[in-house]
């Protein structure tokens, strides 16, 4: 799925009008970012900026949460 574009609020229970990209990570949709207003074109612009921005957080945080991991085991060791 590239994006959710909820073109009315009653479009799904809870929404806001705007885009919704879905953030992926190791192959699996992880989260979602809501970008809420009705300039579809402005928004979509961005879309791919704030989905590579936010999976590099991820991953980053990722690895840096794998290294921590791996450094208090070889200190137990």
């Amino acid at each position: 799925m590239d994006c959710l574009v909820v073109r009315s609020n009653e479009d799904y229970f809870g929404s806001k009008v705007g885009i919704n990209i879905p953030i992926h990570l190791d192959n699996e949709i992880v989260g979602v970012i809501g970008v809420s207003g009705e300039n579809y074109e402005g928004i979509s612009y961005y879309t791919g900026l704030i989905r590579a921005t936010a999976e590099a957080l991820l991953r980053d945080k990722m690895h840096i949460s794998v290294n921590d991991t791996l450094d208090k085991r070889q200190k137990n060791f």
